[in-house]
């Protein structure tokens, strides 16, 4: 450890459940995410990060790259790539791909001086096991989300899959050293831990200017024509539930209301969403913007009307606590941690179309006016002034303990 630095030389970042992209040149490109704030969180404590996580199949165009992701920072991060077990049933049961990733695992692991577990996936369950049995590490797990949530609304083979990595994860998190859990109630509910614990979200969000609601408020008074709404997630994966605000859309077509205008932003492949909008009959009103770098998500939030998370799992989802720190009136899905975050008014449950035809039927003004301030407000205790305190101290704890261990 640095004198007075509070670092450790070499920390291994296992990061399974996160699939980077390449570009023709080898540069690796990481999801939204992984923002500036993030990387800095890990650089602080140490001299070298190294993270190991998956990668999306094939290469893409730099260009396409630079402008859907945000690209890996040029100081000391090593990223090195697992083979993917979940990519199909021959991947998941192929005894060679588990033992590279193993050996890749165990080698970084026998590198590093601290070990920090983000995700909650069936890999990353086996290689903390390790670390307890073979190489007496401190470990930091940041629970992020919910593992039986993500196995269970996967498919078929998620739902078997679901109770193993259900009971893994509660083993892990109920014998890690340091847990670092994202909401203030759900997960820790689920997921109890033994060891010392903080609950602070890893949403880091600008200091918010009043002008931002003042401007919000204007907006709101002097709106004319359709109402934009929102949603930033994954387009290729069912669990975003964008499907469900489709759906809705649709229905208040029937009832002859077309006030609103759907936007979905985020990486994937939206044919099975472009498909349901043609057999509705509302491909008109529903936009596809593709993936976007962290910034221009944070403009466009500014320029919406509303925001929409429809999820049907979540832990505390960054795009929300986003859009709500842009004054944006903002509803959701009862999962995660979104009733920690909206105003009970405001909640659904997941998959109730119905539901949520009737709410945005609903909004007024004056309605959208208390939803802004309210959001506003809220997402003020996400400020990094208000976070960053409480989680560097957290995290140097453990790089302290890391360092006598």
């Amino acid at each position: 450890m640095e004198n007075g630095m509070m670092k450790v030389h070499r920390i291994l970042l296992l990061a399974d459940a996160v699939k980077l992209v390449e570009d023709q040149t080898g540069t690796f490109y990481f999801p939204g995410e992984f923002s500036v704030g993030m990387w800095k969180r890990y650089m602080d404590i140490c001299d070298v990060l190294v993270v190991v996580c998956r990668k999306c199949r094939g290469i893409i165009n730099s260009k396409t790259a630079k402008g859907n992701y945000e690209a890996k920072p040029e100081e000391n991060i090593e990223v090195y790539c697992v083979k993917d077990r979940y990519e199909n049933v021959k991947s998941y049961l192929s005894l060679s791909v588990k033992k590279y990733n193993y050996q890749l695992v165990e080698r970084e692991i026998q590198k590093s001086d601290a070990v920090i577990v983000r995700t909650f996936s069936s890999m990353s369950a086996a290689a903390f096991q390790r670390i307890i049995n073979k190489y007496h590490k401190k470990v930091l797990v940041e629970s992020v989300g919910c593992s039986w949530d993500a196995m269970w609304n996967h498919g078929v083979r998620g739902k078997i899959l679901a109770p193993y990595s259900f009971f893994s994860t509660r083993k892990i998190i109920k014998n890690a050293d340091y847990v670092c859990y994202v909401t203030e109630f759900f997960l820790q509910t689920r997921y109890p831990a033994m060891g010392k614990q903080i609950a602070v979200s890893d949403v880091d969000i600008p200091d918010t200017d009043i002008q931002v609601l003042h401007n919000r408020s204007e907006k709101i008074r002097n709106h004319k024509g359709k109402y934009k709404i929102a949603t930033v997630g994954s387009v290729g994966v069912d669990y975003k539930g964008q499907k469900f605000v489709i759906q809705a859309l649709a229905e208040l077509k029937k009832r002859g209301n077309n006030r609103f205008e759907y936007y979905c932003i985020g990486d994937g492949n939206s044919r099975k969403l472009k498909n349901l909008t043609g057999r509705l009959g509302i491909s008109e009103c529903v936009h596809f913007l593709g993936a976007m770098p962290h910034d221009k998500v944070m403009e466009f939030l500014g320029e919406v009307d509303i925001y929409i998370q429809p999820s049907l799992i979540e832990g505390l989802p960054r795009s929300l606590v986003e859009a709500m720190s842009k004054g944006l009136p903002a509803f959701g899905s009862k999962v995660g941690g979104i009733p920690e975050l909206l105003d009970e008014k405001c909640l659904f449950k997941r998959k109730d179309v119905r539901q949520i035809a009737d709410f945005l039927e609903s909004l007024n003004v004056k309605m959208l006016l208390e939803y802004s301030e309210r959001n506003f407000e809220a997402a003020r205790k996400y400020e990094p002034s208000r976070n960053n305190e409480r989680r560097i101290k957290f995290y140097r704890e453990y790089i302290i303990e890391c360092s006598e261990n």
